[in-house]
């Protein structure tokens, strides 16, 4: 085989290996660093088993789609300073470990998955937002009853 040929086809060859990975990546932007392969079931068969959104991504994304009328108070279970540096003038990042007592009814809570935090945390309070990507859910915002 002239070696031409044989670069065509170690090209396509290396071009099908990668696509997978290529395509998921597209599909998980920004959280493209949640990527799991398919032996695990991808993103979605590896939440609640592995982690997933580590870096807390997901806030931005959470943040941005809170857009009240009026001035709210979102508690934060975890790393406030991160949902703050995106919050909105109406939007009071406030740290639920430290202010847990001042929650009251209609506050927002965002928590995320990780070790299962969502399912901890005011578990009650019904979800009004998710973000995910995948078939995984990253963090939620909960809304006190």
């Amino acid at each position: 085989m002239p070696l031409n040929k044989l670069s065509l086809w170690l090209r396509l060859i290396f071009l099908l290996l990668i696509l997978p990975g290529i395509t998921s990546n597209k599909d998980l932007h920004p959280y493209e660093y949640a990527y799991y392969n398919s032996f695990v079931g991808g993103t979605g068969g590896a939440f609640r088993t592995y982690e997933t959104d580590y870096w807390l991504t997901c806030y931005k994304e959470a943040v941005e789609q809170i857009q009240p009328e009026s001035r709210v108070n979102l508690f934060v279970r975890r790393e406030p300073y991160i949902a703050a540096r995106y919050a909105s003038a109406e939007v009071v990042v406030r740290d639920y470990r430290a202010e847990f007592s001042q929650i009251a009814s209609g506050d927002y809570i965002l928590v995320n998955t990780r070790t299962n935090e969502d399912r901890k945390t005011v578990h009650d309070a019904p979800t009004v937002l998710e973000v995910g990507r995948g078939g995984a859910t990253f963090c939620v915002v909960k809304q006190v009853p």
